[in-house]
């Protein structure tokens, strides 16, 4: 896709409950410079299981917000410096007392 990184960054929520708490993960080039970047674009990832929409607004304010504060613009370009994907996944574990 043209001259630009794709970045898709994966986050896995599981055991969403007061009681348990989450496990995220994410995904990264660890030896790329991100400070070169100033621009992203949400793009979806094809076959990502995804919250329902008040989620998604949460999460996507939540990670808009965080990238703001390093510094990046959100663009609904194709010439955005990176592109930005997620996806959830639940789980649910039975605990026997």
């Amino acid at each position: 896709m043209k001259r630009l990184t794709l970045l898709a960054a994966a986050l896995f929520l599981s055991s969403v409950t007061p009681a348990v708490a989450q496990d995220v993960r994410y995904d990264f080039d660890k030896e790329k410079d991100f400070s070169k970047y100033k621009t992203y674009k949400w793009v979806p990832i094809k076959g990502a299981d995804l919250p329902d929409d008040l989620t998604q607004k949460a999460l996507t304010s939540a990670i808009d917000s965080q990238l703001a504060t390093k510094g990046l613009t959100k663009t609904d370009s194709d010439d955005a410096d990176l592109y930005v994907g997620y996806q959830t996944a639940l789980g649910q574990e039975k605990e026997f007392t």
